[in-house]
């Protein structure tokens, strides 16, 4: 829960740094509802987080990040349904929101920004809706 209050977190403090990234985010659910993305490795550096929140009101929701930190860096997303800012979870430990994951299926896909304008794709799933 801690790693997805960062990603809430990152919204507000992002700094300028060296490269863009397209973020697409498809099979969401369009209920008005924010989608958190957020940037960075949490577990290694969770005060340098990046990311931005968008309105869940398309199926394919597309975010362009701008000024991240250059380097490989891993992407998170969440769709914060009851916008507290922070992924909430059943009694036992699967997500009660939309989460994000590659098309490599992985949960915590990363990418590298090196200056020039990067694109990732990443697809909502929902494990309790």
């Amino acid at each position: 829960m801690t790693t997805l209050i960062f990603i809430a977190l990152a919204i507000t403090g992002a700094k300028a740094q060296t490269g863009d990234l397209l973020v697409t985010i498809t099979d969401v659910k369009p209920d008005g509802t924010f989608l958190l993305i957020g940037v960075g490795d949490y577990k290694k550096a969770p005060e340098s987080m990046q990311g931005s929140r968008v309105l869940a009101d398309s199926s394919t929701v597309v975010c362009h990040l701008k000024n991240l930190t250059a380097g490989e860096q891993k992407v998170y997303v969440f769709q914060d349904q009851n916008g507290n800012y922070q992924l909430d979870f059943s009694s036992d430990g699967k997500p009660l929101e939309g989460v994000g994951r590659s098309e490599n299926n992985s949960w915590e896909p990363s990418v590298i920004i090196d200056g020039t304008l990067q694109k990732i794709n990443i697809r909502m799933v929902y494990l309790t809706q």
